[in-house]
């Protein structure tokens, strides 16, 4: 009778460690950051694509980057950068759904945990663009992200679209 009760009180503790090893892998795969794209090519057709529909055209001689989609929808960008004559240029075209009322769609550079805001992203044809303007080099702010937001507060919500020069 004693090694029925040690034997059902050892079979009670592992499957509380399988329950607890279970919710703690799950719990660590949701909250666990996911790389970011790095460096994917824009493809030719993909930025004919998204100058049609945006109703931009992308110079050819300039850095650029495709964002990738971190929502799982069917989101597509591009980012572009130069800097030149001392003048830092740095564009966002991406399709994107229609925000929520009250929400709008916000651009960032980022170099590490320093972030710039590059401002609200405006509608255009049938996209959303952004046109950033510096005197200051950020070409060292590798990343780029699109965030979706509800408040003008300098603090990015909920990232839609990113990728890495």
């Amino acid at each position: 009778m004693k090694n029925k009760n040690i034997l059902f009180g050892l079979v009670l503790v592992l499957i509380g460690v399988i329950v607890f090893y279970y919710y703690y892998i799950r719990q660590y795969r949701e909250q666990a950051p996911q790389p970011l794209a790095e460096n994917l090519p824009v493809t030719q057709e993909e930025e004919s694509v998204l100058e049609r529909q945006v109703g931009v055209e992308i110079p050819e001689a300039i850095d650029k980057v495709k964002l990738s989609d971190v929502q799982g929808e069917e989101s597509t960008g591009i980012a572009t950068r130069k800097f030149e004559d001392g003048i830092f240029e740095h564009t966002i075209i991406a399709s994107l759904p229609e925000p929520k009322p009250g929400e709008f769609y916000q651009g960032w550079l980022a170099k590490d945990q320093d972030l710039i805001s590059t401002g609200k992203m405006e509608e255009k044809k049938g996209g959303w663009v952004l046109d950033y303007t510096g005197n200051e080099d950020q070409s060292d702010h590798n990343q780029v992200m699109v965030t979706l937001e509800s408040k003008a507060d300098d603090q990015p919500e909920k990232k839609v679209l990113e990728g890495s020069f």
